[in-house]
């Protein structure tokens, strides 16, 4: 079994600079704490995975040009947000990324090579974010279909990931 992982650092409140600025989506920001979480998306239903380990659903949110970011979630460990992961139609491409972009800035890295998807290569594109506390990726084709995004604690992802149920 893997070892619980530790608590990501609280929020400070100061504003930020763009290459510094606190990752997250639809009003939620990585170190956050589950109780904002809750005021934020009131019908947010979370489950606890181990006794530091908590995700969160919330319903589709918008990204813009009629898309929406589905299956959207909130893990949670020792009470404050480490990470956040949606997907959303391969279609919604161009708003996901200018939203990213709007939000983060220009990406850190771009890669492009192809994928193999339900026995079909596809070309395939990842945009990376980095901001020196979070990473964000967005992977796209991600499943035949579909684009995903995941907003990551760098301290957290491999201790969760490991354990991850």
């Amino acid at each position: 079994m893997a070892p619980i992982p530790a608590s990501p650092p609280p929020v400070t409140g100061q504003a930020p600079q763009i290459s510094q600025a606190r990752y997250g989506f639809a009003g939620m920001a990585i170190g956050a704490n589950l109780s904002d979480l809750h005021s934020i998306r009131p019908k947010a239903t979370c489950v606890r995975r181990k006794s530091e380990i908590e995700d969160c659903t919330a319903p589709d949110q918008p990204i813009g040009g009629g898309y929406l970011a589905r299956d959207l979630t909130y893990r949670f460990v020792g009470g404050r947000l480490a990470q956040i992961r949606f997907h959303s139609s391969i279609d919604a491409f161009a708003f996901v990324v200018a939203r990213l972009k709007h939000d983060f800035g220009e990406p850190s890295d771009i890669h492009r090579n192809d994928v193999s998807l339900d026995g079909r290569v596809f070309p395939h594109v990842a945009f990376v974010w980095r901001n020196g506390r979070s990473t964000t990726r967005m992977s796209d084709p991600n499943t035949a279909g579909q684009l995903a995004v995941e907003i990551t604690l760098d301290a957290a992802k491999a201790k969760f990931n490991a354990g991850s149920a």
